[in-house]
């Protein structure tokens, strides 16, 4: 048997690659999906499965475990770096179609499927039934609204997507985990540091642990070190909006560990030393618009994006 998945992706050093979970109860995620896994481990029988959710809920870590425990041979492919038919056919049907070695099934996970072109997506339709017997398929998305209809009606589609009761149970227990790890690492925390990061990153498991191991690397876990991480980097979210760096501006956005609502007052408490003086007042006037649209809506981040989109259009001193 060789190297499992999760083993493959070890790193003794990356938080959300040390702790990723090994087995489907230690996965933080309602128990009816638990269950549901769990009844397909027993009954040894694999569905071809998309697993659709926000990015970090754990949806190729699922498909990691199940490629473990069930003991079968999987091929993994991320398909935002291999979106091509040549890809499709050359890589995957070729594994999909050989008889394996030492007669264990084959299973085929494709990560961020979305990422596909529906030309390539239409290529799969066939072999997800000609290979049924052969080979099992799951495939992760962020965005099934982009999967064409002919690959949906072949799938059996699990939304990780979580009420609100679960929401709250899954919360305190990625908080407990994210506790559990900073003991481990030696790492001295505040609980509600803690807390207060799993709140704004929720249901990403994965930034949790990024944010959570970025700011131990500086010293104590505490609220006073995530607002002093996010004052450090100010100057980077500055940059990003001077050069009209889209792409830059909201992977800071997305990263950020403290409530999104938060954010406009450190945006205002240092906005003077980027911004040129001409612009001052109409930057005031932009902070104290979106801060006030962001009390009024519930996604906080949709109107921080719409300010720093707005505040590319300012004029900035060019000595930062």
């Amino acid at each position: 048997m060789g190297k499992s998945l999760v083993a493959k992706q070890y790193d003794d050093f990356i938080w959300e690659l040390k702790y990723r979970p090994t087995t489907l109860d230690k996965i933080v995620l309602p128990d009816y999906l638990v269950n549901m896994f769990n009844k397909i481990k027993l009954k040894d029988r694999l569905p071809n499965m998309l697993f659709s959710g926000p990015a970090g809920c754990g949806k190729t870590t699922v498909a990691f475990v199940l490629a473990d425990v069930m003991n079968l041979s999987a091929f993994y492919m991320n398909m935002s770096m291999k979106t091509s038919i040549d890809d499709i056919r050359d890589k995957l049907m070729g594994f999909a179609s050989s008889v394996s070695m030492d007669g264990r099934q084959k299973l085929i996970i494709g990560d961020e499927f979305d990422r596909l072109s529906p030309a390539a997506m239409d290529s799969l339709k066939g072999a997800i039934e000609k290979m049924s017997n052969n080979c099992k398929f799951i495939f992760t998305s962020n965005h099934k609204g982009k999967i064409i209809d002919p690959i949906m009606s072949r799938l059996q589609e699990i939304d990780f997507i979580f009420s609100k009761e679960d929401s709250s149970k899954m919360k305190k227990r990625m908080w407990k985990v994210a506790c559990e790890i900073c003991h481990k690492e030696d790492v001295i925390y505040e609980k509600k540091a803690v807390a207060a990061i799993v709140k704004e990153r929720f249901p990403d498991m994965r930034k949790i642990l990024n944010h959570l191991q970025k700011i131990s690397l500086q010293g104590d876990v505490t609220m006073a070190a995530i607002e002093k991480c996010i004052d450090t980097d100010i100057e980077s979210f500055f940059k990003f909006i001077r050069d009209k760096d889209w792409s830059g501006m909201r992977q800071f956005i997305a990263d950020i560990p403290i409530p999104w609502a938060d954010f406009y007052s450190i945006i205002f408490n240092n906005f003077e030393k980027y911004v040129h003086k001409d612009s001052i007042s109409e930057a005031i006037i932009m902070i104290a618009k979106y801060q006030y649209e962001s009390s009024l809506v519930v996604d906080k981040e949709i109107p921080l994006c719409a300010l720093s989109m707005s505040m590319m259009d300012l004029e900035y001193k060019k000595d930062f």
